[in-house]
């Protein structure tokens, strides 16, 4: 928390390339303008420094930087043309710079040959400028977030002008506005890793989340055209019809994330045989039905061997049948509360030693609990409530689960004493 004036003597530093000042207090005055003379620089980060006023022109002297951070000061700009001349800039942070003069700030930045990321949430930007030739040939990442643009280009989609799909490698992309629909042009971003809408945060990458986003209509099949997804978070909408079976391309994707829509139809293998690497996927509150046949493995295993999952919702949908099978050996959470699931549970059960939480709830399950849930001994929480179960409670319930906090029994046919 340095605080005070930045002294000039950093002039005499001749060889200082890399200056970093942010999360500093330097108590409202002004970026000093002999850092713009300061010409070695390739790296300068004054973010969140307390400095205000005008952004001084110098700093475009800076001819050798490569990245410049000015975010979360009071700042402002009357035009972007102090910038033009940093061919080499390819980090460019001037999130909560008030730009509301700089209407020049797109064609500028569009000069810029090596500009990778371009940062400008929060900056009062009203208008997008038309854009008749894009020279973004690096750009990777623009975060346009909490602008209020008063034009639109693709209606209901906010401010995506349509030079924005031919940038084929672009990975990162905010905007300001909730979509109300996810557009087909969408799927020529082929490269697309990140996607933020409505100031949604998240720091990782292969991420595309449009949680809480009020999107409706259908997920097309182009949602398989985004190969690098590592994780599809759609939950929280009013996405409708059936899940597309383009979903089976998204051969990286380790976290599926659907619940709290209004998915329909049923689920099917081929929905998931090539998800070799997913190890959370939530459909909860959904309406999907999936028909289990007795030659299929059952909806836990969801794709075929190889599959490493960890946790496991189904809850609340309408899914159906007996099961045969258990397959996930690594799953700590699995919840099939609120279905229609019938039928004896199979022996295999036992298998998913690392279980901690089972929730079996308002189905339709019937028999005898199987003696090989007593390899279940990771078990805290065992919810087998509201179904048809019979039998005895035995002995090892207390010998094997040890752990067990919660435990729910109710609602069944067991029958007998409770084992001390």
């Amino acid at each position: 928390m340095l605080v005070g004036k930045v002294n000039p003597s950093l002039l005499d530093l001749n060889h200082l390339s890399y200056l970093g000042l942010s999360f500093n207090d330097f108590q409202g005055v002004q970026i000093p303008r002999f850092i713009g003379s300061i010409r070695n620089l390739r790296y300068l980060n004054l973010s969140d420094t307390q400095f205000v006023g005008m952004i001084p022109p110098p700093l475009g002297n800076l001819s050798n930087l490569q990245s410049l951070d000015l975010s979360l000061n009071y700042l402002y700009v009357e035009n972007f043309l102090w910038l033009s001349g940093l061919s080499f800039l390819e980090q460019l942070d001037l999130c909560y710079v008030n730009l509301s003069k700089a209407s020049d700030w797109l064609l500028v930045a569009n000069t810029l040959p090596s500009l990778v990321e371009l940062r400008l949430s929060n900056c009062q930007l009203h208008h997008l400028p038309p854009l008749t030739i894009s020279n973004f040939s690096s750009l990777t990442v623009l975060d346009l977030s909490f602008s209020q643009f008063d034009n639109s280009l693709i209606p209901g989609w906010g401010p995506i002008p349509s030079w924005l799909y031919r940038l084929t490698h672009f990975e990162q992309l905010s905007v300001a506005d909730r979509p109300r629909r996810i557009p087909r042009s969408m799927a020529s971003l082929c490269n697309l890793r990140t996607i933020y809408l409505s100031g949604c945060v998240s720091k990782e990458l292969e991420i595309l989340v449009l949680q809480s986003s009020s999107i409706s209509g259908h997920l097309t099949e182009q949602i398989g055209h985004f190969k690098n997804l590592d994780t599809l978070d759609l939950g929280n909408n009013s996405i409708v019809g059936l899940v597309p079976l383009s979903l089976n391309e998204l051969s990286k994707l380790r976290i599926l994330h659907l619940p709290d829509n209004k998915l329909n139809g049923t689920l099917f293998e081929i929905h998931f045989v090539n998800l070799t690497k997913l190890s959370v996927s939530s459909v909860n509150e959904n309406n999907l039905t999936l028909k289990v046949n007795h030659d299929w493995v059952p909806p836990f295993q969801l794709v075929q061997l190889g599959l490493r999952s960890f946790y496991l919702d189904l809850f609340n949908n309408s899914f159906s049948g007996s099961i045969s099978h258990f397959c996930y050996q690594n799953l700590m959470l699995l919840t099939l509360s609120n279905n229609k699931f019938t039928g004896n549970l199979p022996n295999s059960l036992g298998s998913l030693t690392s279980l901690v939480s089972l929730h079996l709830h308002k189905n339709i399950f019937s028999g005898t609990i199987p003696i090989s849930l007593k390899n279940c001994t990771a078990l805290m929480i065992l919810d087998v409530g509201e179904n048809e179960f019979v039998g005895n409670i035995s002995t090892w319930f207390g010998e094997r689960f040890s752990r067990v906090v919660v435990l729910i029994l109710r609602s069944n046919q067991f029958r007998g004493l409770l084992p001390t």
